[in-house]
């Protein structure tokens, strides 16, 4: 048997260490700044802020990426009006797949 590529957890636990390693190496860079040009504590907060907002947001794109990546599988073989965006898809894809009576 075959593997289809790394385990299911292996994904999001390198999510996880993304969002660690931008917030420490953030915060490290503020710590530097502060002791370089003597702007305590904000240099640390900045760079902690930005590590947490840059972290967060890959985590989430990641993980809502790993989630689709899931599902692809489980939505082969379903009807296309389950991907429409819009009524007017909805209503085409509808009317294809009337059957009359």
């Amino acid at each position: 048997m075959a593997r289809r590529g790394p385990a299911k957890g292996m994904r999001f636990l390198g999510v996880g260490f993304e969002l660690a390693a931008s917030v420490a190496g953030l915060t490290l860079l503020g710590y530097w700044i502060d002791r370089h040009f003597g702007s305590e504590p904000w240099g640390l907060l900045i760079g902690l802020t930005m590590g947490l907002v840059g972290g967060l947001y890959n985590m989430v794109r990641g993980t809502l990426a790993a989630v689709r990546q899931q599902q692809l599988p489980e939505l082969e073989g379903k009807p296309e009006s389950v991907e429409a965006e819009s009524e007017s898809e909805v209503q085409e894809v509808t009317a294809r797949h009337e059957v009359d009576p």
